[in-house]
C-alpha cells in the first residue's frame, strides 16, 4: 500500500510545518496513510513515496543526512516558492533532481514546467485545520487591520508609506526578520494562535515580497476560512477569486485607503466576509490536488500513469523574471570605525575623542518646560533633548501636542550641540529625570513625530500590566523608506546588535532604580544600547506596540563623536553591559 510521508527539516519554518500538516490531513481524508516526520528520511519498506519543501529541507539538512538516489526518485518537491525570489530557485535546482513535483502556485507551477520540470499545481483550498471561526457573524474582531508578513524592503516601504492613515485604525503589524521561524513570538504566531488572531480581526493587508506579483495564496485562505476580509495588492493568478466579490484588490500605495472605506461601510464588508467564507467552504476543496499528489505517488512507484502536467497555455516569449536576492543580514549598529580611522595614530584619535567628551559633557544646559493636556492630571512626562540648531522640535512638540494623554513636555538643550559633535543625551536626559514627577516618561529625540493616538497605545500596556517596565512602537524613516525599532526586545538579538531607540515609554520608577542614563564619553550615540542591556540585566520587561506609532529618522552615531575616533572604547564600555546582560 502506498504511503506518503512528510518530511521537515529540522529547524525549519513552523509555516512550512503547518502547511505540510494541512496537506497531509486531505490525503489522510481520501483514506490514504500519511505521516510527519523531521530530520533525516525515516527508515522505510519502499512503499513510501516522501514530500519536502525543497528549498528548507535540502538547505537546512545535513549533506550526510540527504537521501540516496533511490529515495530521491521516490521525493516529491512541494514548492511554495514564486519566481523572482532567490528561494524559487533553490526550489527549482532540487526539484529537477526529485522524482515529482507539486506548486501550490500557477506562476512557479509554469516556470517549473518551463524549465522542463514536470510539476503539478496543487491548489490550495478550504481546510477544517484553518477554521477557527465556523460562520460566526456575531464574533467580537477587536482589531481592525492586520499584517502578517517577514520582513522586505517593498513590503516595509508600503506599510510606512501609509503609516499615519493605519493609525487612525485598531492594528496590528506581525513583521518578523526573513529568518526561520520556529516557535510562537511577539512578531510571528504560529497554529491556533495565528488562525485565532485571524478570527479576531476585520481585514487582512496582503502585500507581495521581491519581485513577485502572486496571489500569497496561504495566507489569503487562512483569513478567509476565518472571515477576515483581505484585502491585497494587485495581484496575478488569483481565480478562482472574484475581485469585489471575494476580495479586495488595490495598487500598493492605495492599499491602507482600500481598506479604510470597507471599515467605513460595515454592511459591505460583512458581504466580502461571508461570500469569500462560503466560497471557500463550498467550492474549494483540497480533495482534488490530494488525490493528483497520491496518483504522482503511485506513479513513482510504478504503480499507476504519471499525471500530466497542466500549465496556463503557452508562454509568451519576454524577458525572464528578474530575480531579487535574499535580504542581507542588517548591519549591527554597533560601533564601527570608517576607514580613515586606522590611519590616525591611536593616541590622536584618543586625544581628540577626549577632547570632544569634554565639550559634549561640559556644554551648557538650558531647560524648558511646556505643558499639553490636562495639566493638573500629568501622565506623561516627555523628555527631549536636543542640540541648540536643531530644526527638528516643532515636528515633535507637534506630535505630542496630538496626543490625548496629558503630557508634559520637558525640553533639555545642548549648547554645543549641532557643530558635528551631536548631543550627550545621556546628560541632558538624566538633568531632566531631576523634574519629572509623571509615573511614565517617554524618552524622545527631535524630529520623531508620534501619530496621533500613539501615546494612549504605548500607554495602555503599562497600565492593564504592572510588571510591564517599558513600550516602545515601530517606527518610519521616510529618508530612508524603512521601519525601525520593528523588532521585539530579546537579549539575544540585543547583545550582537544596536537596533532599539528612542521613543521609548518607561515607567518612571524603573528610570530611577537604573540611575537613568550612563554619561560615560565612550558611550556618546549609544546611550540607548547601553540602557537597555542594563534594563534586561535587572529583569524588565517591556512590550514591542505592535504599531507604527510615528516618523521620522533612525538614530545613529554622532559623526565626530568619541565613538568614530575610539570605537574600541564604546565597543568595551558596551561589551561590560553585554557581559553583565549575559
Amino acid at each position: 500500500m502506498t504511503r506518503l510521508c512528510f518530511v521537515s527539516a529540522v529547524g525549519g519554518s513552523a509555516f512550512m510545518d503547518e502547511l505540510l500538516e494541512v496537506v497531509a490531513g486531505e490525503v489522510r481524508a481520501l483514506g490514504v496513510e500519511a505521516t510527519s516526520h523531521k530530520g533525516a528520511f525515516p527508515p522505510d519498506d519502499g512503499n513510501e513515496v516522501f514530500v519536502v519543501v525543497p528549498h528548507e529541507y535540502f538547505v537546512l539538512t545535513d549533506p550526510a543526512e540527504h537521501p540516496d538516489g533511490d529515495r530521491l526518485a521516490r521525493t516529491v518537491a512541494f514548492c511554495v516558492e514564486h519566481p523572482g525570489n532567490a528561494t524559487f530557485e533553490t526550489s527549482a535546482r532540487w526539484a529537477a533532481r526529485l522524482g515529482g513535483a507539486v506548486d501550490i502556485n500557477r506562476d512557479g507551477a509554469d516556470e517549473l514546467v518551463h524549465r522542463g520540470i514536470g510539476a503539478l499545481r496543487f491548489s490550495l483550498g478550504y481546510s477544517r485545520r484553518w477554521d477557527h471561526w465556523h460562520g460566526d457573524l456575531e464574533r467580537a474582531r477587536p482589531c481592525d487591520i492586520t499584517y502578517l508578513g517577514t520582513t522586505d524592503v517593498r513590503r516595509d516601504f508600503l506599510l510606512g508609506s501609509q503609516a499615519r492613515a493605519l493609525s487612525q485604525w485598531r492594528t496590528k503589524l506581525l513583521i518578523p526578520p526573513h529568518e526561520q521561524m520556529t516557535a510562537s513570538r511577539p512578531d510571528f504566531l504560529m497554529g491556533p494562535d495565528k488562525l485565532e488572531h485571524l478570527a479576531s480581526s476585520k481585514i487582512l493587508l496582503n502585500l507581495h515580497r521581491g519581485a513577485s506579483r502572486s496571489l500569497e495564496w496561504v495566507r489569503v485562505l487562512e483569513a478567509m476560512c476565518n472571515g477576515c476580509v483581505v484585502v491585497s495588492e494587485q495581484s496575478t493568478d488569483y481565480a478562482p477569486f472574484v475581485p469585489g466579490v471575494h476580495l479586495g484588490f488595490a495598487r500598493g500605495p492605495a492599499t491602507v485607503a482600500v481598506a479604510a472605506s470597507l471599515l467605513r461601510a460595515p454592511e459591505r464588508l460583512q458581504e466580502l466576509q461571508a461570500n469569500a467564507y462560503e466560497f471557500c467552504k463550498r467550492h474549494l476543496s483540497m480533495a482534488s490536488s490530494a488525490a493528483l499528489l497520491v496518483a504522482l505517488a503511485e506513479s513513482l512507484l510504478g504503480r499507476g500513469p504519471a499525471p500530466q502536467a497542466v500549465t496556463s497555455g503557452p508562454r509568451a516569449a519576454s524577458a525572464p523574471t528578474p530575480q531579487v536576492p535574499e535580504p542581507r543580514p542588517p548591519r549591527s549598529g554597533l560601533p564601527e570605525p570608517p576607514e580613515w580611522v586606522g590611519m590616525v595614530p591611536r593616541e590622536v584619535r584618543a586625544q581628540l575623542a577626549r577632547s570632544h567628551a569634554r565639550a559634549l559633557q561640559s556644554g551648557t544646559l538650558e531647560i524648558t518646560e511646556r505643558h499639553l493636556g490636562d495639566t493638573h492630571d500629568v501622565r506623561v512626562d516627555a523628555l527631549v533633548s536636543r542640540g541648540s540648531d536643531d530644526v527638528g522640535l516643532a515636528r515633535t512638540l507637534r506630535g505630542l501636542a496630538g496626543q490625548d494623554v496629558a503630557t508634559r513636555v520637558l525640553v533639555g538643550t545642548s549648547i554645543v550641540g549641532g557643530n558635528g559633535l551631536g548631543v550627550a543625551h545621556a546628560r541632558v536626559r538624566n538633568h531632566l529625570l531631576g523634574l519629572v514627577d509623571a509615573p511614565y516618561v517617554l524618552v524622545i529625540q527631535p524630529d520623531q513625530e508620534l501619530f496621533p493616538g500613539a501615546l494612549r497605545r504605548l500607554v495602555a500596556p503599562l497600565d492593564s500590566d504592572d510588571g510591564m517596565a517599558a513600550t516602545y512602537g515601530m517606527m518610519f524613516d521616510p529618508d530612508a523608506g524603512a521601519l525601525w525599532n520593528a523588532l521585539p526586545l530579546e537579549l539575544e538579538r540585543l547583545v550582537g546588535r544596536a537596533y532599539l531607540h528612542a521613543p521609548m515609554l518607561v515607567r518612571a520608577a524603573v528610570l530611577s532604580s537604573l540611575g537613568g542614563f550612563d554619561e560615560g564619553p565612550a558611550l556618546i550615540s549609544y546611550e540607548d544600547q547601553d540602557f537597555w542591556l542594563r534594563f534586561v540585566t535587572a529583569g524588565h520587561v517591556a512590550q514591542m506596540v505592535p504599531e507604527i506609532v510615528g516618523a521620522g529618522r533612525q538614530p545613529g552615531a554622532t559623526a565626530l563623536g568619541p565613538s568614530t575616533w575610539m570605537p574600541e572604547a564604546t565597543a568595551e564600555a558596551l561589551s561590560r553591559a553585554r557581559t553583565a546582560a549575559l
